[in-house]
């Protein structure tokens, strides 16, 4: 109704209101699962979007509700242009080469920093680079479906913007993809424990509602049982189930 009510110049003369209302509206659809008026409105804002910083917003609604259809391969493309835009590039065909490189990169940005120590980075403040994490975010379910070794690169680059630039929200899960791929791929599986806790910790820290259900289902479903009773990781998936769908989380909800 509020964007009904806009009038037809809204765009013209009401931007920044106007922005935010259609944002607000196509998140609302996609909760909804109103694909159909979720793409109108977020479309809507592609067209009138004055930079890439406004569009990317409506770019990431439209990758988490294709990644819901299962159209994982139009997912995995919105997202390496929009991160194009943000000087992050991802491969289409990523080979293992890809990988070893982005890991070499990460080990050498953590040489000599305590995992504990990570909690306590300054905020990040560059928005570009904030939005860059939250496409990365965003993406991240498609790519583990569909292409393994871009989830892996997605991971070690928004853990490499974080050491740089500081927490974000979105650090919380990449701390967390992180520690899986130690356990999973590297067989460093105290280490990846580790990171599983901190990424616990920063979401504690930080109090992300939105990213409680990620979280806790990553956690539980890649790290835990490297160190825990595999019976342990069952028991919050009832409730990351729970905060998932209260907080439109609608991809962890249904991993949970």
């Amino acid at each position: 109704n509020a964007v009904a009510m806009l009038g037809e110049d809204c765009w013209e003369n009401n931007y920044e209101q106007t922005l935010e209302l259609y944002i607000e509206a196509a998140e609302v659809a996609y909760v909804c699962t109103r694909f159909d008026l979720m793409k109108r409105l977020t479309n809507e804002t592609l067209k009138n979007g004055k930079n890439d910083l406004d569009k990317a917003m409506a770019y990431k609604i439209m990758i988490e509700a294709y990644s819901v259809e299962n159209d994982l391969d139009k997912a995995l493309d919105i997202a390496r242009d929009m991160l194009k835009l943000f000087g992050v590039r991802l491969p289409r065909k990523p080979m293992i080469f890809n990988v070893i490189y982005a890991y070499v990169k990460t080990r050498l940005a953590l040489w000599r920093k305590p995992v504990d120590n990570l909690l306590d980075l300054e905020p990040m403040s560059d928005k570009r680079y904030i939005t860059a994490l939250k496409i990365m975010n965003s993406a991240s379910i498609a790519s583990y479906s569909s292409s393994y070794y871009t989830t892996v690169l997605i991971v070690f680059n928004a853990l490499l913007i974080s050491l740089k630039y500081g927490n974000t929200d979105e650090s919380i899960i990449a701390y967390s993809g992180y520690g899986h791929i130690l356990d999973a791929l590297i067989g460093k599986v105290e280490e990846g424990y580790k990171f599983g806790l901190l990424s616990l910790e920063l979401q504690k820290k930080l109090d992300v509602k939105r990213l409680e259900s990620k979280t806790t289902m990553m956690f539980n479903m890649m790290i835990r049982h490297g160190k825990e009773p595999l019976r342990d990781t069952l028991l919050d998936f009832p409730e990351s189930y729970q905060k998932g769908f209260a907080s439109g989380d609608l991809i962890s909800a249904g991993y949970s």
